[in-house]
């Protein structure tokens, strides 16, 4: 399955956008991403009609007979007048503030525990 991108709801058929239809064998540059868990306040998905609120590659794959290897274009990836790819969300954490706090919190410690020690 691959996430070509972005297309308005006026362009939401193929037939609307045939110029920007692959012919023949392409090269697309793309990011892999893996299944989602359903959020808490997301409602189920509903294949037989085609909505999907959330990521479930196993399901998709089920419901269109394919492997459930998903990927997302990139924006380098889009043609004219198609779809817009580089819709990707990549998260990295940023845990540099609490690894902060707990290594001077440590610090902090082990000086006031070796100045009780030997009595500073």
């Amino acid at each position: 399955m691959i996430n070509r991108g972005w297309v308005p709801a006026s362009k939401i058929s193929p037939s609307s956008r045939t110029s920007s239809q692959p012919k023949g064998q392409v090269t697309i540059e793309a990011v892999v991403r893996k299944s989602e868990k359903r959020p808490q306040f997301v409602g189920e998905n509903v294949p037989e009609r085609g909505l999907w609120f959330y990521k479930d590659f196993d399901q998709m794959a089920l419901q269109y007979n394919t492997d459930p290897i998903y990927l997302e274009a990139v924006y380098e990836s889009t043609v004219p007048g198609g779809p817009i790819g580089g819709q990707s969300n990549v998260n990295v954490r940023n845990d540099h503030l609490s690894y902060l706090i707990t290594w001077f919190s440590l610090s902090a410690v082990t000086l006031a525990m070796w100045a009780i020690r030997f009595r500073i």
